[in-house]
């Protein structure tokens, strides 16, 4: 089964790289970015981190349960200020609400199932519906906003992938008890894959927009000095 995976992985891997490097290189050439750049930052590295960890203690044949239940409740959090930050107030209830749910239930099931080392299937699955119904609302705002620009929009991007992850793993992780082992592996690895692609196409926009700003600032700057 690794030797299917490992053409997932290395794609997967690869754009992860690509997206941390772009954006490093957008804070040190702009050290005060838009206010959402750090819980994107957090979340492509902590995502590339922990699958990358992840591949290797498998390939390792080391235990790596253990990985997904620190992971998946750190990405809700991240992904939650993310959107609490981005979001309109009368949205935010709503990600305290389901934060709040979503905390307890992951909690329960990993004491009450098998702990920490143990598969939370039900307890993952609860997380990623939470994180369904929050980016896809807010993405539902974000285009009933009509934004001519929407298409240039980092978060559109990165809530595509948020979506198409959290979707897809709220089912498989309650196939996993179901299935062969293989199909619900499979299926995780072409989503972290696609997620992982969406999610660099968004760290490659606000690239692009963060460095436009910084080109406006030192034409700003120039003409200043100009007309000193």
């Amino acid at each position: 089964m690794l030797k299917v995976l490992l053409p997932f992985a290395i794609v997967t891997h690869a754009f992860q790289v690509l997206s941390v490097g772009l954006l490093v290189y957008t804070f040190i050439k702009r050290p005060h970015p838009v206010k959402y750049f750090l819980p994107v930052f957090l979340y492509v590295v902590a995502y590339f981190a922990t699958d990358i960890a992840s591949t290797l203690m498998a390939f390792l044949h080391n235990h790596n349960v253990w990985l997904s239940n620190i992971y998946y409740p750190s990405e809700y959090l991240i992904l939650s200020w993310l959107y609490y930050i981005t979001s309109p107030k009368h949205q935010r209830l709503l990600i305290y609400i389901l934060g709040a749910a979503a905390m307890i239930v992951f909690a329960f099931t990993a004491i009450y199932f098998k702990g920490i080392s143990g598969h939370n299937y039900l307890g993952m699955s609860f997380v990623h519906s939470a994180l369904l119904i929050i980016a896809g609302r807010y993405l539902v705002w974000l285009t009933a906003k009509g934004q001519s620009e929407l298409k240039s929009d980092p978060l559109f991007y990165i809530s595509l992938g948020v979506i198409l992850d959290s979707g897809i793993t709220a089912i498989s992780f309650i196939l996993f008890d179901t299935f062969e082992y293989h199909l619900p592996f499979i299926i995780n690895s072409i989503s972290d894959m696609s997620t992982t692609i969406f999610a660099f196409i968004g760290v490659f926009f606000l690239f692009r927009n963060e460095m436009a700003v910084l080109n406006v600032l030192r034409e700003a700057e120039k003409e200043s000095s100009v007309t000193e």
